[in-house]
């Protein structure tokens, strides 16, 4: 089953380099190539790009038809409950375009991004480097992250060879010469769902009926919103939202894009604006529906109309904000495995050898995933893996990227510390290397730090990358 899937993902990377025509090559040395060549529509056509700032839009509605289909966790969805969406916002400067592509999925992984960044890049004459593939983190999406699975390759399928390559056509001849403006708003239904109990210990995500919960939690939370509002001579405003907070109301057995459907439906309906969404650092950061004080936000288009009053807030907060040339750096951090000892990895033996009613009783899933995960890493030979950085600036924005969950502590530090006037980052950018929690999470425990597969620290080196990146781009 595994070689027919691999036969899959080949023909998938292969066929777009054949058909793409005769472009210039990719450059490899980072530098740009002297004559690059036009961006093009997939039939080959030559795409004009407008003088100056413009901002194009572009969506294709990915939901399977064929179900179920693979969500989170080995969960499997049953049911269309809301719509799923690849959107694809392209921004230019005259000379040079960025594509924003955000998928209703959980994760990308590092296989299923390069595939489609493949794809762009050489049917639409693209740097790679450009384009910019990012996950909207819903958790009853189709599971971008699930790479081995047969079962979903035809969908797959489809989607690199329809659904992806569409919306970033649209959008790139959608391109229209365009202003910004940058608001902000904070979101109350917000908090760290890493939290102290009343004895010391400490949970994540816990129901209030498990004991009595202390005041405080881990960290201040990131519960800012930040809206670029793109205005275009007769064309819709293009709202590009930022915000970090995990969207998990909807069953994992449901395909559902989460309580980010009806915030777009608000969206579009309210202000006439095409919605594109981008999920920022999101570790640990939950809407209020568990804690004994949480407003009553339980269901998908609860949370979305509440969220929707932080947008409107963000709207009326607008300013003008200056564009300007693009730029775009890529870097990583060194990600260094946790060392497994002996012991661990004969718990481990013993776990994937016990029946399923047994295995809790020798180790947590979230531990016995992370060491499954090493484990296939460490059977090539592999010690340690890239953890991708992408930086693009224009004008006041500074954007950079990370391939995991970025956990907010990461996010604030880099906010705080960063060059630019507007700061976005995005998780689950290009590839999914799960949890990467900060140093003071470590000591609590809790299924964050247990599913980690990096050493400590490894979150504040990632932020040190972020922040050089940044930099770059701001010279």
């Amino acid at each position: 089953m595994k070689r027919i899937f691999s036969v899959i993902l080949t023909i998938l990377v292969i066929l777009p380099l054949v058909s793409c025509g005769g472009g210039e090559p990719l450059n490899t040395d980072g530098e740009a190539p002297a004559e690059p060549a036009p961006v093009t529509t997939s039939d080959g056509g030559e795409i004009a790009l407008p003088d100056g700032f413009s901002v194009g839009f572009g969506r294709s509605d990915m939901t399977p038809t064929k179900l179920p289909i693979y969500t989170f966790q080995g969960k499997q969805g049953y049911r269309v409950a809301e719509r799923l969406y690849v959107t694809s916002v392209a921004v230019s400067d005259g000379e040079n375009v960025v594509l924003f592509v955000s998928v209703d999925s959980r994760g990308i992984s590092n296989t299923m991004a390069s595939i489609g960044r493949k794809r762009i890049a050489n049917t639409f004459h693209i740097p790679e480097e450009n384009v910019i593939l990012t996950a909207t983190h819903t958790h009853a999406g189709v599971d971008l992250a699930r790479e081995t699975d047969v079962a979903v390759s035809s969908w797959f399928s489809t989607f690199y060879s329809k659904h992806l390559p569409e919306a970033v056509e649209e959008s790139l001849r959608d391109l229209t010469p365009a202003t910004m403006t940058h608001g902000q708003s904070t979101v109350e239904a917000c908090y760290n769902r890493r939290y102290k109990m009343s004895d010391g210990t400490w949970l994540s995500n816990r129901y209030a009926d498990e004991g009595t919960y202390a005041v405080g939690s881990e960290s201040e939370v990131d519960n800012v919103m930040n809206l670029l509002y793109f205005e275009r001579a007769g064309k819709k405003p293009v709202a590009f939202l930022n915000f970090q907070c995990h969207p998990s109301t909807a069953s994992w057995e449901t395909i559902s894009s989460d309580w980010i459907d009806p915030l777009r439906k608000n969206v579009e309906e309210v202000y006439g604006a095409l919605f594109s969404y981008y999920q920022g650092a999101a570790g640990v950061l939950m809407h209020k529906t568990i804690l004994p004080d949480a407003l009553s936000l339980t269901e998908t288009d609860a949370v979305g109309n509440h969220f929707s009053k932080a947008f409107d807030a963000a709207y009326q907060a607008r300013v003008p904000a200056e564009t300007g040339k693009l730029s775009v750096a890529s870097g990583s951090t060194v990600g260094r495995f946790m060392e497994v000892t002996a012991e661990e990895w004969a718990e481990l033996a013993a776990y994937n050898a016990a029946p399923e009613e047994d295995k809790t009783e020798i180790l947590s899933w979230f531990v016995a995933n992370a060491r499954q995960k090493i484990k296939k890493y460490n059977a090539k030979g592999v010690m340690e893996v890239a953890i991708p950085h992408t930086a693009v600036s224009f004008g006041d924005v500074g954007i950079v990227t990370a391939g995991y969950e970025l956990f907010h502590e990461t996010g604030l530090y880099v906010k705080e510390n960063s060059p630019f006037k507007i700061t976005l980052t995005f998780g689950y950018t290009n590839e999914n290397l799960g949890y990467i929690p900060p140093k003071e999470s470590f000591p609590h425990g809790e299924y964050e730090v247990e599913s980690c597969i990096f050493v400590e620290g490894t979150a504040e080196a990632c932020g040190e990358t972020m922040l050089e990146l940044l930099k770059q781009v701001a010279k």
